[in-house]
């Protein structure tokens, strides 16, 4: 049995009460620590937030957004899909033990919704992309790893 990490309820105010699919799990690198990106996510002012956000060693999670509500994230495509951020910055890549926890939360996830460990590029079908697969529709976002890299193929594994 897949379990998530302790979750820590932290709401932002920046979600839309509104149902959402539960197509796509779209991974997004914050750009950022941990307690830093959940205290901005959470400022009003600010207009963007994400379902869930990892901690560094994926021991722990704050959900921002209620799963079945649409969180501010990836614009066109908020209504499809739960976000997950993963801490750190783009230009240094991600761990592998990072990697690994994401893949946990991820798993936990799918089981949840029912979503395939697959591919979901450009956001189509139902599956995983990062939030750049989304393209200028999903923000126009750089992220985690180049879209279709090794990397991000051997995370779907690791799924």
């Amino acid at each position: 049995m897949i379990q998530m990490p302790t979750v820590r309820q932290t709401p932002s105010p920046n979600y839309t009460p509104t149902s959402i699919g539960h197509d796509l799990l779209i991974a997004h690198m914050m750009e950022g620590g941990y307690a830093g990106s959940v205290a901005w996510l959470c400022r009003r002012d600010v207009q963007a937030s994400a379902h869930i956000l990892m901690s560094e060693d994926g021991a722990e999670v704050s959900q921002l957004v209620p799963l079945q509500f649409k969180a501010w994230a990836e614009c066109a495509f908020n209504g499809r899909g739960v976000s997950l951020e993963i801490p750190g910055f783009t230009a240094q890549g991600i761990p592998e033990a990072r990697w690994q926890a994401a893949a946990l939360i991820f798993g936990w996830l799918c089981a949840a919704y029912d979503i395939p460990p697959v591919w979901a590029r450009g956001g189509q079908g139902r599956g995983i992309c990062q939030h750049h697969d989304l393209g200028a529709a999903g923000g126009g976002h750089v992220d985690c790893s180049p879209i279709g890299s090794p990397v991000f193929l051997q995370f779907l594994g690791m799924v």
